[in-house]
């Protein structure tokens, strides 16, 4: 695992790691460029196994997942994936592994795998973020006006929401860009904070 990777898993409620996981409360002193978070909702595999939580790893990839896929351990079988969890999400970072770039691997996963999803996958080797959904699930994007970061929520109400409760309700009036990924479709954001189709 690189050192520069920040990874912590448990079957805990978002508000009570934020409060009080160490991992995540010694980000306080990083300067961290990208946090990728994800709270699952219990589909497949238990979430009181950490292999079953995201992200889910693969090379320098970190996948996370909203959505359920459909009959996953057929789907593994069929393009030759072996499995560490119980968790129906890992299929898509075994089948993006078989690629040669996550592009061409999401690209599979959207064409090859049934089931609901909305991905978001950092790049380590690429210092990148790509993302890509089906019809199943949303996923939005979203960046404030003189500010470089972007965010990404599976809801518009969830970012929204987000926004308010941390930068309070004015925050809801400064976006530059609110929006919902193209479905179907595979978008990059890069670290100098473009997105690209």
């Amino acid at each position: 695992m690189n050192e520069d990777i920040v990874t912590d898993k448990q079957p805990i409620r978002a508000s009570e790691f934020v409060e009080k996981n160490r991992t995540w409360r010694s980000l306080k002193h990083r300067r961290s460029r990208l946090f990728l978070g994800h709270v699952r909702w219990e589909t497949h595999g238990s979430s009181l196994n950490p292999k079953n939580l995201h992200p889910h790893e693969g090379g320098s990839l970190y996948l996370v997942h909203n959505g359920v896929i459909a009959d996953h351990l057929a789907t593994a079988k069929k393009h030759g994936l072996e499995l560490h969890s119980e968790c129906d999400s890992e299929v898509l970072i075994r089948l993006l592994e078989q690629y040669k770039n996550p592009h061409d691997g999401l690209n599979a996963c959207l064409k090859k795998v049934s089931g609901s999803m909305s991905i978001a996958v950092f790049d380590y080797q690429r210092e990148c973020l790509w993302l890509a959904r089906n019809s199943g699930r949303p996923l939005w994007v979203a960046k404030l006006r003189n500010d470089p970061r972007w965010w990404i929520g599976s809801t518009k109400g969830i970012l929204l929401a987000a926004f308010e409760t941390v930068l309070g309700t004015q925050s809801v009036m400064d976006f530059e860009i609110l929006i919902p990924m193209a479905t179907g479709s595979v978008h990059v954001l890069s670290a100098s904070g473009y997105i690209l189709a």
